[in-house]
């Protein structure tokens, strides 16, 4: 199971990036086909960004 959660959170932390990253070079214009409706992109870096590095901070504590 934590396999799995680590996993889950590195994964949406990879979409985050990854749809900033489209976001950016698609305002910048550099990508050859223009993205017509980005707001799927801006809800996966908001659910990326705010789930993954909770996910993965979560796997830091330790219970004494």
């Amino acid at each position: 199971m934590r396999a799995f959660s680590i996993s889950a959170s590195t994964a949406l932390t990879l979409l985050a990036l990854a749809s900033a990253v489209v976001l950016v070079l698609g305002a910048a214009s550099m990508l050859p086909n223009p993205v017509a409706y980005s707001g799927s992109l801006w809800f996966v870096l908001a659910v990326g960004l705010l789930l993954g590095p909770l996910g993965l901070a979560s796997f830091g504590r330790r219970d004494s």
